[in-house]
């Protein structure tokens, strides 16, 4: 007969397992960087609807050297560094306005200096957060479109997605951050192959600044060409940059 009765409850199963102490500690640290992760891009995103407009015209650019004076370069190197995370203001545009602010080189050089920051921010926070975080800003077929990254020389075959004018770049950045590529690598990949277009298009900027019109019209042309060719032959670079990531090695 069983001492406790029959209606006595029954243990179901062992003690509960408290999760390991290390691991709390990560997954506190994985919800602290996401929260300031999605905090950050909601207000940039939201702050920078504004950009837009006041870039379209050069009086309210040229003002706003006037006003900032000395610390003009360090907020035009902040605004550079949220273009990538989310704000709806494309690289070409904020590269233009480096241009016309601080002239052809220093403009690429501010440029390049936040783009760079930017790029390295956005794959800290895609390899720390993984790939929910990624999804939130990347669309799927994206994700699956530029998977190959991963693959063995997917370094070279990023420096190529930064080079051609015609690729998501931004986007590839949240991807790159998944893969296993070194950090270091990564951000000196995206110093690297931002370096043309920032100077194409501060150069371009300059040149308004100057009122240069042969200049601008022969570099809108040019960027022009480039863009239709590569949009031409876009299923050939793609399949050329999954070339380059296998390992140039044909399957």
């Amino acid at each position: 007969m069983d001492p406790e009765g029959p209606d006595a409850e029954r243990p179901t199963g062992g003690p509960a397992v408290e999760p390991h102490p290390d691991r709390r500690a990560s997954r506190r640290r994985i919800i602290i960087w996401f929260a300031i992760g999605i905090g950050a891009l909601a207000a940039l995103t939201v702050g920078s609807l504004p950009l837009i407009s006041f870039f379209g015209d050069p009086d309210q650019v040229a003002q706003l050297v006037e006003d900032t004076g000395p610390l003009a370069p360090l907020a035009f190197i902040a605004i550079q560094i949220f273009q990538v995370f989310a704000a709806p203001i494309p690289g070409q545009v904020t590269g233009f306005v480096g241009g016309y602010l601080f002239g052809a080189w220093m403009g690429a050089v501010y440029a390049t200096i936040g783009g760079t920051i930017g790029c390295a921010l956005v794959f800290i926070l895609s390899r720390r957060l993984g790939r929910p975080f990624v999804e939130r800003f990347v669309k799927p077929e994206h994700l699956e479109r530029f998977d190959f990254i991963a693959e063995r020389n997917g370094a070279l075959a990023l420096l190529f997605i930064f080079i051609i004018p015609i690729f998501p770049d931004d986007l590839v950045c949240y991807i790159a951050g998944l893969t296993r590529i070194p950090l270091f690598r990564l951000i000196l990949v995206a110093f690297i192959g931002r370096i043309p277009g920032y100077v194409v298009f501060s150069v371009t900027g300059s040149g308004a600044a100057e009122s240069n019109v042969t200049l601008i019209v022969v570099l809108i042309v040019a960027i022009i060409l480039a863009a239709g060719l590569a949009l031409w032959q876009r299923a050939r670079l793609e399949r050329f940059l999954r070339w380059v990531a296998r390992g140039r090695r044909r399957t």
